[in-house]
Order: structure tokens, then C-alpha cells, then sequence
């Protein structure tokens, strides 16, 4: 049991730190500015988890778009390099591109002179740092993943302001990442990124006594917003937290704190 809830939680994958692993040497060699080398080490040191408190998957996901935007919109176009991002090209592309030097995507065809992945990669990491501190600042003790990264559940009412206030639960700090196991994914783009996919529901069955089954919604149990159980599950959710699933009778009895009776109409 513990281990399959370790498993639907892991917020780790090795994607980041091997795409970086090619890139690091070049990131140094083309920062100089004291305030700006700050933001290398927490890049190299990162292991790929997306916690909410770590700068490092915030840092590696802006790089990553700004890379891909400098190195294939001048070829593509606005609208094509759009559409490149709603696809899973670029998770198979990118890596191949940070290891190849000699790539032609890296020169941009608007200018006479021929891009190097020296020059792309320069002008993507300074526009990275810069779309941040637009977002959040200077100090970059206050950079996270968190900041960015967020849930919302959106009540069909709450689609219209100002009733989002009202109506939707969230926006909620999320751990994980569309790379990773506990896959809370968003669209590719630029800071900040909405959760738009993420796992339906949590369960863990032991086969061998079902009776103590774990599992967590999303939100709640209850599609009424007024309900209690409306949205009472939504910060353990967030949080990795299970609650028993009430299967024997007897169970479901001793447990049981409210009762909804449906009526058929006369």
C-alpha cells in the first residue's frame, strides 16, 4: 500500500537534469553577471523533483520554453511554433536539441549572421530571468515553484468575475509537473502555469482485504456547492493525503456522519 501511494505522489523524473547536464557548461560560460550566476547553482544541484518550494523546476521549465521559442519559431512561424506547444513533440525534441551543437535550429534565419547554440541559449536564459522577475520579483528567495504551479477548480458559474471568488476552489500550490508520475500537467508556455490534466481520483486496493482500501477525490464528494463535502478534500488531495474507502457494512455504519435520503416524487 505504502509503496503504491509513493508511487501515484512521486513528483521526480530525470528529464530535467539530463537535458541540463549538456546545457550547465554553457549556461556558465555565458553568465557573468553576479546576480544572475546565483540562479546556476540551483540548476545544477537540482535532482528533478518538482516540490513547491524548490526555484530549480521553475527555473529549468521558463528555460525550456525560451529555448524552444529562440531556437524553432524563427523557422516555424508564431502560429506553427503555437501549435508545436499544444503537442508532445517538443519532450522528445528538446533533449536531442541541448545535446546537438551543431544543430541548424539554433541559428535564427531573420538575421544574416548564423546562431550558434552559444547565442541561442544566452539570449533564452536571459529572457527567462527577466520574464520571472516580471512575475515575481528580484529576490530570488522568494522564486518557487509554488508561486507558479497552481489548481484550480473551476465552477461552471465561476468561469464569470467576479464570481471565480465565490465559486471556485483555489487557485492551490501543487507539487509535480506534467513530466512526472503525480501528473498535475498545464499547457507549455510561459510562468505561470494552470493545472489543466491531472489523476481523477487516488485510490490503493490491498485485494486481500479491499476493506481497507485508500483513496482521495480531487475536491470533494459532493457536486453541490453549499454541501460540506463540496470541496472538503481538496487540501489533503493537494497534500498526498489519503482517507479510508468504507467498504464493509459494519464499517460504513461506525463511520457514517450524515445520511442523504432521495425521495421519489409524488
Amino acid at each position: 500500500m505504502a509503496g503504491a501511494q509513493a508511487l501515484q505522489l512521486d513528483i521526480g523524473n530525470g528529464y530535467g537534469p539530463r537535458i541540463l547536464a549538456d546545457l550547465m557548461p554553457i549556461l556558465k560560460a555565458v553568465t557573468t553577471d553576479p546576480y544572475e550566476k546565483a540562479f546556476l547553482e540551483p540548476l545544477e544541484q537540482w535532482d528533478g523533483n518538482y516540490t513547491t518550494s524548490s526555484i530549480a523546476p521553475l527555473l529549468f521549465s521558463q528555460l525550456m520554453y525560451e529555448m524552444a521559442k529562440g531556437a524553432m519559431e524563427d523557422e516555424l512561424g508564431e502560429e506553427q511554433f503555437k501549435n508545436l506547444l499544444k503537442t508532445r513533440a517538443l519532450d522528445h525534441a528538446l533533449p536531442l536539441l541541448a545535446a546537438d551543437a551543431k544543430s541548424p535550429w539554433w541559428d535564427d534565419v531573420r538575421t544574416k549572421q548564423v546562431e550558434s547554440r552559444f547565442e541561442t541559449l544566452r539570449k533564452a536564459w536571459v529572457s527567462t530571468l527577466r520574464h520571472l522577475e516580471a512575475l515575481y520579483g528580484k529576490d530570488l528567495t522568494q522564486w518557487n515553484w509554488g508561486r507558479a504551479h497552481t489548481l484550480t477548480h473551476v465552477h461552471p458559474l465561476g468561469m464569470q468575475k467576479p464570481l471565480d471568488r465565490i465559486f471556485n476552489t483555489g487557485p492551490l500550490t501543487v507539487p509535480g509537473g506534467r513530466e512526472t508520475p503525480n501528473n498535475l500537467s498545464y499547457f507549455v508556455g510561459p510562468a505561470p502555469w494552470a493545472v489543466n490534466t491531472g489523476p481523477s481520483t487516488r485510490r490503493v486496493i490491498d485485494f486481500a482485504h479491499p476493506e481497507k482500501a485508500q483513496g482521495i477525490n480531487p475536491l470533494g464528494q459532493s457536486g453541490v456547492w453549499f454541501d460540506t463535502h463540496y470541496n472538503d478534500q481538496a487540501d489533503r488531495y493537494v497534500a498526498g493525503y489519503y482517507v479510508p474507502q468504507h467498504l464493509d457494512a459494519d464499517d460504513v455504519k461506525a463511520n457514517t456522519k450524515s445520511r442523504l435520503k432521495l425521495r421519489p416524487a409524488p
